[in-house]
């Protein structure tokens, strides 16, 4: 069995021994663009010019060669059967083969059988693939890793991970599973300290568990993180949801008995803002490791700084 893990640290495992050899380099970067990409093939000179675009293409392609070759090499000592690597003269692929598993493969399997489905028509089967989605989520996917193509996969593997925890959360306030809504409303959090949903369900369902005091202190940390993160107040629903707690006079608990018929626009906007909030956060992340690597190129060739052009602009983000 050969299991391959890319949320948190890359790791790739034989049975029990690590595949040292695979950790680090351009041909670990290769293998995992290939894996999270691997619905189609690519062509040879687009993954050169992707992977050594700072060499020409002649120089470019012969990396890309034996960087193919070094997998090559490693999965034959590790797979018995087809190559996980469909190459021909044009193009490669990945092909998650029998005897492989992948956590990534896994992740979007069980989402896929369940995400689609209203928390409150969740079957236990359903139920027990989302919660196995959710344990396979050890860390952001290839955490460490900065490349462009990583920053958009890790995106889209994390909103979907805040999807299933809000199902989750939703199924187990419905059914008055606290423990396990607790659990899911605290990774979101996690996440994400300025998730207003979240805090609504976890004031909910710690009001419904008798712990009123908690609601209260729920309601007092969503305000701090809203502030904090993004320098506004709680939306309407989350006052009146706390009036209503400390008034002792909660009529309904359910997510959408505490919906309004029609949301402000405000309201709307708010629910996108955590959102907005990643992707500037990505975005100001790439921009300062931009700067570095330009900042040391200068510095390492003083003699020819007219060739190296600094960035023609500054993006600024708002941290609140």
């Amino acid at each position: 069995m050969l299991s391959i893990r890319l949320f948190g640290t890359m790791s790739l495992r034989q049975d029990e021994t690590e595949v040292e050899s695979l950790r680090l380099g351009k041909a670990a970067e290769l293998f995992c663009f290939l894996l999270l990409r691997r619905d189609r093939p690519h062509a040879r000179e687009l993954l050169a010019s992707m992977l050594w675009g700072d060499y020409t293409t002649e120089v470019s392609k012969k990396y890309l060669r034996q960087a193919l070759w070094q997998l090559q090499t490693i999965f034959r000592d590790c797979i018995e059967g087809p190559s996980l690597l469909l190459a021909d003269r044009d193009s490669v692929q990945v092909k998650v083969a029998e005897g492989v598993s992948m956590d990534v493969d896994l992740f979007e399997n069980a989402c896929a059988q369940s995400l689609r489905v209203h928390h409150s028509q969740l079957t236990e089967p359903q139920t027990q693939a989302l919660r196995s989605a959710v344990d396979l989520y050890r860390g952001d996917l290839l955490e460490g890793w900065y490349q462009e193509w990583c920053l958009i996969e890790r995106e889209r593997l994390q909103n979907m991970y805040l999807m299933i925890l809000e199902k989750m959360m939703h199924y187990s306030e419905e059914r008055h599973q606290f423990a396990l809504g607790f659990e899911m409303g605290d990774r979101i959090l996690r996440l994400d300290r300025a998730h207003e949903g979240a805090h609504q369900s976890l004031m909910r369902m710690q009001y419904a568990a008798g712990d009123r005091a908690a609601a209260i202190r729920q309601y007092q940390r969503c305000e701090s993180a809203l502030h904090e993160e993004l320098g506004v107040r709680p939306t309407r629903r989350t006052r009146e949801l706390l009036d209503q707690i400390c008034s002792d006079n909660v009529q309904e608990l359910s997510a959408e008995a505490n919906a309004k018929p029609a949301e402000t626009a405000n309201d709307s906007l708010h629910e996108v803002l955590p959102h907005l909030r990643r992707a500037l956060r990505i975005l100001s992340e790439t921009q300062s490791r931009i700067e570095d690597a330009v900042q040391s190129i200068q510095q390492a060739s003083p003699q020819k700084p007219s060739q190296i052009s600094p960035p023609v602009y500054k993006l600024r983000v708002n941290q609140r």
